[in-house]
């Protein structure tokens, strides 16, 4: 299985778990739009690099953003001034406390 078969079958799942109690018309509207949400990710993912230790995460400048290792929903964290790593309105989390390896999603010192 190749990697964007791996990332459709990992999405799939991920869906089915999230929209599983949902029937029918939009029941099937929801998944949908939740595998494609969930794809996307997998794509950008893809081609990226991945950091495997704390110290390449705490190498990485402020801005940072870093998609977690998660089995069930990854979570995408930037790296503020702080050096703290965060999710939305989720509490801060220090790099020791971060799921990896992680994949490197944005860095601001890296040419588009």
């Amino acid at each position: 299985m190749n990697l964007h078969e791996q990332a459709r079958a990992e999405a799939e799942r991920m869906a089915e778990h999230v929209w599983a109690a949902w029937t029918g018309a939009e029941g099937e509207l929801l998944r949908g739009a939740t595998i494609q949400g969930f794809l996307a990710g997998h794509e950008a993912a893809a081609h990226t690099r991945e950091v495997t230790t704390v110290d390449e995460l705490d190498a990485l400048p402020i801005g940072s953003v870093v998609l977690d290792h998660r089995s069930t929903f990854p979570e995408a964290r930037q790296k503020f001034s702080t050096g703290w790593w965060v999710a939305g309105e989720e509490c801060p989390l220090a790099a020791a406390d971060i799921l990896l390896p992680a994949r490197v999603l944005y860095d601001p010192e890296e040419t588009p």
